[in-house]
Parts: C-alpha cells; sequence; structure tokens
C-alpha cells in the first residue's frame, strides 16, 4: 500500500498509521474474545469502504475509488497480521486456535474481494492519466494482480478457485500448526554437553546426574550446532529437527502441492512456479532457474575453498575425517572464525 495515499482525503473514520506514543494494534487483545473483537472491528471496517467504493455515482476517481479501496486493503492487512502472529506465537493454545479460526474466515473473504468483477470494474474506470506516477503504478499492479487471481474467468472458474484459495490457507496453517505442536525433546547427557556455554546449560536445570534436556527450538539449535564438541550430540539434535512434524507435515505438502498445480492449471499456467513468478521481476520460472544456475556457479569455487578449509580444521579433531557433515559445518565455521579456538 501506498503511503502517498495517505495524503489523500478519505473518510473520517479513516484508520491512521500508528504513532510514536499511539498503542499499537494489539491493544486490547487480551484473550480469544478480546481477539476476535479486535479483528471483527477492521474487518467491519473494511466493509464500510467496500461499501463507499460500490455506491459511487458519476465519474470514478483516486478520492472516491482508490482510497476506499485503499482502506479496504489495510483494514484487511491489519487483521490479517494480528491473526497471524497470534497463531504462531501467542503460548496459549486457545488463543492461537481462535487465531487461526479468524485467520481462515480472512482468507476466505479476501481471496472472494479478489475475485469480485465490480471491484475490478471500478479501479479500472478510474482516470489515471493526470495522477502521480505512484498511483498510476499502484492502480496498474492491483489491475494486473486481480487478473493474475482469475477475475476475468466464468463464474464457475472463479468459484472454484475461491473454494481453492480457501483450502490452501487451511493446509497452510495445519503445516504451521504441526511445526510448531511438533517440537521435540532430547535428553543430553553430561558428557555430551561439554562445550555449551554455562549458563545456558544452568537455564535448562541439570538433574543429577548432569544431563540436561534440549529441544528442537531455534534457540536450542543455534547454541548446540555452534558450539557443541560432541559430534553426536549435534547430529542427533539435527536429525530431530528435520522431522519435525514428520510425517503428518509431508501428507499436508502434498496436498497442497496438488492444490496449487490445480490453481495454476485453471489461471492457464503449467505450473505454480510459473505462476507465481508471473508478477514478480523475473516474470518466468526459466529466469529463476537460470538465475539459481547462475550463482550456484559463480559461488561454487569459494564454496569448495570454504569446505577444504572446514574439512582440515575438523582433521584437527578428527585425522582421519573425510568428508564434513551436515551437523559439523556450523561447529567447525565458527572454529574456524575464532583465532586459537
Amino acid at each position: 500500500v501506498f503511503l502517498v495515499l495517505r495524503a489523500v482525503a478519505a473518510p473520517a473514520q479513516a484508520p491512521q498509521a500508528v504513532a510514536a506514543g499511539e498503542a499499537p494494534f494489539y491493544t486490547g487483545v487480551s484473550d480469544a474474545a478480546s481477539l476476535r473483537a479486535v479483528v471483527e472491528q477492521r474487518s467491519a471496517r473494511a466493509d464500510g469502504y467496500l461499501k463507499a467504493l460500490l455506491e459511487v455515482q458519476g465519474a470514478r476517481t483516486v478520492d472516491n475509488t482508490l482510497v476506499p479501496y485503499d482502506r479496504m486493503g489495510m483494514e484487511h492487512a491489519g487483521a490479517v497480521s494480528l491473526a497471524r502472529i497470534v497463531a504462531r506465537l501467542h503460548p496459549d493454545e486457545q488463543m492461537r486456535t481462535a487465531a487461526e479460526e479468524l485467520g481462515q474466515t480472512l482468507a476466505t473473504k479476501i481471496s472472494a474481494l479478489e475475485l469480485r468483477p465490480d471491484i475490478y470494474s471500478a479501479l479500472r474506470a478510474i482516470d489515471i492519466s493526470t495522477a502521480d506516477p505512484a498511483t498510476r503504478r499502484y492502480v496498474t499492479r492491483e489491475l494486473r494482480d486481480l487478473e493474475l487471481a482469475g477475475v476475468s474467468k466464468p463464474e464457475d472458474v472463479r468459484a472454484r478457485l475461491t473454494q481453492l484459495q480457501t483450502e490452501l490457507q487451511a493446509g497452510q496453517q495445519e503445516f504451521s500448526r504441526n511445526l510448531l505442536n511438533g517440537r521435540r525433546q532430547i535428553v543430553a547427557s553430561a558428557s555430551e554437553i561439554e562445550g555449551l556455554p554455562p549458563d545456558f546449560i544452568a537455564a535448562r536445570k541439570p538433574d543429577a546426574s548432569g544431563s540436561i534436556t534440549l529441544t528442537t527450538d531455534d534457540v536450542d539449535m543455534q547454541v548446540v550446532s555452534t558450539y557443541a564438541r560432541n559430534a553426536a550430540l549435534r547430529k542427533r539434535q539435527l536429525i530431530e529437527r528435520f522431522n519435525v512434524a514428520a510425517p503428518a507435515n509431508v501428507k499436508v505438502l502434498e496436498r497442497l502441492v496438488a492444490i496449487r498445480y490445480e490453481i495454476a492449471s485453471l489461471l492457464g499456467y503449467p505450473t505454480w512456479a510459473e505462476y507465481h513468478a508471473r508478477p514478480r521481476m523475473a516474470g518466468d520460472a526459466k529466469t529463476v532457474a537460470d538465475f539459481i544456475d547462475k550463482v550456484f556457479t559463480a559461488s561454487t569455487p569459494a564454496a569448495t575453498r570454504e569446505y577444504a578449509e572446514l574439512l582440515s580444521r575438523k582433521k584437527q579433531d578428527v585425522p582421519d575425517a573425510t568428508s564434513l557433515e551436515s551437523w559439523d559445518r556450523t561447529y567447525y565455521a565458527d572454529l574456524v572464525r575464532r583465532p586459537g579456538a
């Protein structure tokens, strides 16, 4: 959303950017009921902007059409962001569940709006010939994105696309939820935790034998992969991390791939990659693939030198080592960076 539009005349109730000292967007959210109230308030304000946009009589302008469209988008974005953050980060499961449900409802609503010909026609009717460059680019981009979403497709196709987008959002939420709930624990003995920072060990409250319990969370992964001298512990934790949410998420991922393929097919693209690249700088999947190949070729000599350097350092600890494993890279990279380590 272009900030330049904030300066354009808008309805009195239009939301304003949060300034220093003002309440942040999550103010008033203390439980599932208050979360729902805040999200529904923003959604209701978005409905008001949509109503204003569609009720315009006469010539459509930036003021009477683009501004309410922009405000509607900001309200939806604020509501979605709040629901998404709570769903992914809140410690209370009831709050996360409520946020997921709200996010799903919003996703369905927004997907349906993207496929409404009346909104598309309203934006197309705006005369932007004398507008500033930022506004012209904004309108052009929005029209392109609505076309890519399928707004010009027949009604039955639009209905199917809305359903698929709803299923896609639900699957993505399930994937994230499985990752969150799939957290694993590892018990590391006193002999395995050599090298870990004392405060890190103390915070995990060693038992009588000196063992501590580690998790697959980032905070533990980063410390263990960087400082644990015991390669077996690094390996064990990495394997557990790679298997979080398995095998449940394998099936979810298969479902998401199938949904994305059908969406791309309905919109006239051979693959999701081709469709996804279309509105981006690359423009098509081949350009993306070519770029990746180019980066791989250009980085190979430096990567080869770095690999040899890390393997050489590993041989100081394991003289007969012939390879650098996945669980070795962070550990030996840190040793190489620290003089005398």
